[in-house]
């Protein structure tokens, strides 16, 4: 399975500098054993650094979705009335 998503995507949707970008690339790119792994190795702060890494990362995606949607409402919002005209 190929990349779904890049350190210069994560960092161009999200703002984040190199370290988190590249720590949340891992965190989507594991399989499951790596990241039990990881999980089971790392404490408490990690494990809410993660959360957070994703939550930012899921906003990005959602607001990227949302501009998306206003984007086609904005184009048939125009179609119409260009053809109200008529």
């Amino acid at each position: 399975m190929g990349k779904l998503v890049d350190l210069d995507y994560i960092q161009k949707i999200t703002g984040m500098n190199d370290h988190d970008a590249s720590n949340l690339m891992f965190l989507l790119s594991s399989n499951e054993e790596v990241l039990k792994d990881w999980y089971a190795e790392m404490g408490e702060d990690d494990h809410q650094y993660a959360k957070e890494l994703l939550y930012l990362f899921k906003e990005a995606l959602n607001n990227i979705e949302i501009e998306k949607k206003l984007k086609k409402e904005k184009e048939f919002s125009l179609a119409n009335s260009v053809l109200k005209k008529f």
